[in-house]
């Protein structure tokens, strides 16, 4: 039960984070138990968004991340203070 609320409240402090901030590259740590997973998000315009960007984010090269790192890019729509990841 501690796990799903500790869960569920990072989600929602990264969503109230992203809705507020600029585009940019964000380090996201996540506990599941006793494992750490750390990665980067990087939330570009036009509701783009890479994890882990493979070819740099000075410039975002979304084209090459598309095409060569197509798990890791989505998009993202924002509604209330609720964040979709597609």
């Amino acid at each position: 039960m501690k796990r799903k609320i500790f869960v569920v409240l990072l989600a929602s402090i990264i969503t109230s984070q992203v809705m507020f901030a600029q585009s940019g590259l964000y380090l996201r740590t996540q506990f599941w138990g006793s494992q750490l997973n750390v990665s980067w998000l990087f939330f570009a315009p036009k509701n783009k968004i890479v994890r882990n960007p493979l070819y740099g984010v000075n410039p975002l090269q979304i084209d090459k991340e598309t095409a060569n790192n197509a798990s890791n890019v989505g998009t993202y729509t924002k509604t209330g203070d609720t964040m979709t990841i597609n």
